[in-house]
């Protein structure tokens, strides 16, 4: 075997070896014909070393050639490209959708799939989702919330969210910052719901203050989803649960002590809204007997009022 590796070693066969790849890319350049079968072409790795450096060479110099077939674009370079893969939500991801959103091609299934692998073809995962997702303000998000399949489509891409902050954590500040979460509404006439992140987000509201002064105060995730045990456990990563009587009472304390005492009254109609709610419900709260994290007593001085003057006064002015 050492004689006969010996003989491959010779400075003519170096000669014609260091010819193969400049020859090989050359006629993928000038011919489409023979850029569309490059990588069969090419085959597998050649097991000796010496004939692997013009392989090597090959694969290199095709990353920069037109030589992957594509779904729908014809020939593409392989940065160009992503394999298909197995992602749970790529199944919602149209080829026009990456293209907007990545600038990205699916790569064929007709592609040698070791050979994208040489070529360093990615497969989809969670970097072009979230880029999808936030393509055109979440217009994929909304455009899909108006189809029937909606609650299937969520739910794949949420069991991919899960299963991609649990093989990295780092995934997880991309994750938070992804307007993805369909509000509950009710409003009759809105079609789409409004999309939050999961920051303060609530799974529902709670059960024993009247809706109503929730609406305004708590982002509630809608009730028209039906998400799978998998798609779930994204919440439960995120720590999205429902509310309770205790933190409702404390988010209604912040939201009517954080206007101050000199702001008019001429706020828009939702932040408006919101203070009546809260402080609804935090007469309920006085009325029940309940404690909050600031004594009633310096509560009431702390808390601004609307005045028949058009601006919000201390209580006892």
């Amino acid at each position: 075997t050492e004689r006969r590796t010996d003989l491959h070693r010779t400075p003519e066969n170096a000669r014609r070896r260091d010819a193969i790849a400049p020859a090989f890319l050359g006629a993928c350049s000038a011919n489409e014909e023979v850029a569309s079968r490059a990588l069969k072409y090419l085959g597998h790795e050649p097991v000796e070393s010496f004939w692997r450096a013009a392989w090597l060479d090959i694969v290199i110099g095709l990353r920069c050639v037109p030589c992957v077939q594509t779904v729908k674009n014809g020939l593409v370079e392989p940065h160009k490209c992503v394999v298909h893969g197995e992602d749970p939500a790529v199944k919602w991801i149209y080829d026009e959708s990456l293209l907007d959103a990545c600038g990205l091609f699916f790569a064929a299934e007709s592609n040698p799939k070791d050979m994208l692998r040489h070529l360093g073809v990615p497969t989809f995962g969670f970097k072009e989702l979230v880029m999808c997702l936030e393509h055109k303000d979440g217009s994929l998000l909304q455009d899909m919330w108006l189809r029937p399949t909606r609650s299937a489509f969520f739910s794949d891409v949420y069991t991919s969210c899960s299963d991609a902050v649990q093989s990295d954590v780092s995934r997880l500040d991309a994750l938070l910052k992804l307007p993805m979460f369909p509000l509950a509404s009710n409003l009759i006439r809105q079609r789409v719901p409004a999309f939050s992140t999961v920051t303060g987000l609530y799974l529902s509201a709670c059960e024993s203050v009247p809706q109503v002064w929730q609406d305004s105060l708590v982002p509630v995730l809608s009730k028209e989803l039906e998400l799978t045990r998998r798609a779930r456990s994204l919440l439960d990563c995120l720590s999205v649960t429902d509310m309770d009587e205790s933190t409702l009472e404390q988010i209604a304390l912040l939201e009517v002590m954080r206007r101050p005492s000199s702001q008019t009254g001429e706020d828009d109609s939702h932040n408006v809204r919101a203070f009546w709610c809260g402080l609804s419900i935090l007469l309920r709260a006085y009325a029940l007997g309940r404690t909050l994290s600031l004594p009633w007593a310096e509560l009431g001085a702390a808390i601004a009022l609307p005045s028949d003057s058009g601006h919000f006064l201390p209580a006892d002015q």
